[in-house]
């Protein structure tokens, strides 16, 4: 009697009592692979949301929501239009990716080959050449543009080197009155201009413009900056006083940073001290050669080592320097790569934009210690960062959501 009435019980038991039994029960073997196969976000869509109609909302929503993370992910992969003078770039520009610090040799020493022990040669086209062109050999006087055709093959003739090129015309820096700026801004852009269609995909650079700029003529230094694929400052050393050598490297930078911080910042360097100093024209210590090399590394990407044709009285800067290049051969620490240097300089057709690399100050911890050899707060590197991780986990989180809605409709479509 107690049995038959159980059984009568459980006949007439309603729904919500049936699913409880269900659920204590052990599933049959389709039930078992549909519970093993569904992800379980699909399992809480399936048991969660038992209204079709709702469920074709989230469907829904979630298809939205992951075609708009893909295309985020490729708005944010591709580079944004560059604004006008601050990273914008013409033929042959410079940017910033993996690679060792690196040293350029402009030197006319006789007798001293800073290639064999890795340094690159580059090129220089002096001021002087170019004033010959129009028959001008008196110095001091402000640098005319020559004839197009003679400009070309001079700057052709003296780029055979595989660093960069680098225009010396010093008598065109952004100073003096706004209309004075301004004329030395147009012949400084057709400059490059005419350098550039000379040398196709070479990296061309002012020597000294960054550092010689007044303040207010900035915005004309953007523009010119287009032009650039390089900054190429002037770091010689007037005295022994480190620590102003050291500030001045650092006032060049955060011009860099107003003026293109897309741009790489290779300052020049000279082995003995400069002209009408008192110990002009004394070489450098080697300790003082090598604080010079090892601050340098520690903010920018590579230096340019010049000098004239004098004799060498003193090898000590030498073998500082082989022992410096011998350092970061062995050293993994990345650093934005040399313009000009081969593979890693890729040409840009002419009159294109190029979106400069991002940039950021980023400590080198492998060269910079707290604080400099002279005492002074470290100042980081600047060098690029790398954001290219996150259109990939965007485009791979909106396929997952995408994948997810489809087959959500899919399953829903297969109940029904």
């Amino acid at each position: 009697m107690c049995v038959a009435s159980c059984k009568e019980s459980q006949k007439h038991s309603p729904p919500a009592q049936t699913v409880i039994q269900w659920s204590n029960a052990r599933p049959t073997v389709g039930r078992r692979r549909q519970l093993t196969e569904a992800p379980p976000l699909m399992y809480l869509f399936r048991h969660r949301t038992p209204a079709p109609g709702r469920r074709a909302k989230w469907s829904a929503s979630l298809t939205a929501g992951g075609l708009a993370l893909t295309l985020l992910s490729g708005v944010i992969a591709e580079p944004a239009a560059a604004a006008p003078g601050a990273s914008e770039a013409g033929p042959g520009t410079a940017t910033a990716s993996a690679g060792r610090f690196v040293v350029y040799d402009n030197t006319a020493y006789r007798d001293v080959d800073l290639a064999r022990y890795g340094a690159i040669p580059s090129n220089v086209v002096y001021e002087g050449y170019v004033a010959a062109l129009n028959g001008r050999t008196r110095p001091g006087t402000e640098l005319d543009l020559p004839p197009e055709a003679a400009y070309k093959d001079l700057v052709r003739k003296h780029a055979s080197k595989p660093g960069p090129v680098v225009l010396d015309f010093e008598s065109l820096y952004l100073t003096g009155t706004p209309d004075t700026a301004q004329r030395h801004l147009e012949k400084l852009e057709k400059f490059a201009q005419w350098a550039h269609e000379a040398l196709p995909g070479k990296v061309i650079g002012f020597y000294g413009v960054l550092g010689n700029t007044t303040p207010r003529y900035y915005p004309l230094a953007r523009q010119l900056a287009r032009y650039v694929g390089a900054f190429f400052p002037t770091l010689y050393t007037f005295d022994d006083n480190r620590a102003a050598w050291r500030a001045k490297l650092v006032k060049d930078l955060e011009e860099a940073k107003a003026v293109d911080p897309g741009k790489p910042v290779y300052p020049y360097l000279w082995p003995q001290y400069h002209d009408g100093t008192p110990k002009s024209p004394q070489f450098l210590s080697a300790d003082h050669w090598s604080y010079e090399l090892d601050t340098a590394r520690r903010l920018v990407p590579g230096v340019v080592i010049w000098s004239g044709a004098w004799p060498v009285t003193d090898k000590g800067w030498i073998t500082a320097t082989e022992r410096f290049m011998a350092t970061i051969a062995k050293s993994p620490t990345a650093t934005p790569s040399a313009p000009g240097a081969g593979p890693a300089a890729t040409p840009t057709p002419r009159g294109a934009l190029t979106p400069a690399t991002g940039v950021s100050l980023v400590a080198d911890s492998t060269a910079s210690p707290d604080t400099d050899d002279d005492g002074s707060p470290k100042v980081t590197r600047l060098a690029s960062t790398g954001g290219a991780a996150l259109p990939i986990v965007l485009a791979a989180c909106g396929l997952l959501l995408a994948g997810a809605a489809v087959f959500a409709t899919t399953r829903r479509r297969h109940r029904h």
